[in-house]
């Protein structure tokens, strides 16, 4: 584990080494209008404008619960991006956000989380740790995480879970 990760992101990779996640959970939950001005101002313009260059009517905040097992032991894991990256152990793969919605995927091959995190990091390269909103944020993060999933079990991403953040 090298040191162009987070405190928080070289404690998760060594808690769950040896975990591996087999089911997952991608939350959205709209973005409140105040944040969106606020974001709006201290980009001068460019969040609306990226907006509306993606078409978007409504902007998300994406986050998601991976269910990590290790021979009987089971752990929830929510991962964010806010902007810094966060790992924290949840309940279940249920969010307590009554506004968002989500989508639950029960892999068809486990992968394992270290290696999934470690593949998401290269993807990313440098914006791995790094936020700037609106073109390196929570999406780009989950998306990324979901791509190094796929990438593991050597299977396809399916469409509708990258085109989900939108």
């Amino acid at each position: 584990i090298s040191s162009d990760r987070s405190n928080e992101t070289i404690k998760a990779l060594k808690k769950y080494k040896d975990y591996y996640i087999t089911e997952i959970a991608i939350h959205r939950s709209p973005v409140k209008k105040y944040l969106q001005k606020f974001l709006n101002v201290i980009s001068f313009g460019k969040f609306n404008r990226e907006k509306e260059n993606k078409n978007y009517d409504e902007v998300f905040h994406l986050y998601m619960i991976m269910k990590l097992v290790k021979d009987n032991h089971i752990v929830y894991i929510q991962t964010e991006k806010q902007p810094n990256i966060e790992y924290k152990t949840v309940h279940s793969l249920e969010s307590s956000d009554s506004k968002g919605d989500n989508i639950k995927i029960i892999l068809n091959t486990p992968v394992l989380f270290t290696s999934t995190i470690e593949l998401t990091k290269q993807q990313m390269g440098s914006k791995f740790q790094t936020y700037s909103n609106p073109w390196n944020n929570c999406q780009t993060y989950i998306v990324n995480i979901v791509i190094a999933i796929y990438r593991n079990m050597k299977e396809e991403v399916p469409q509708g879970i990258v085109d989900y953040r939108s």
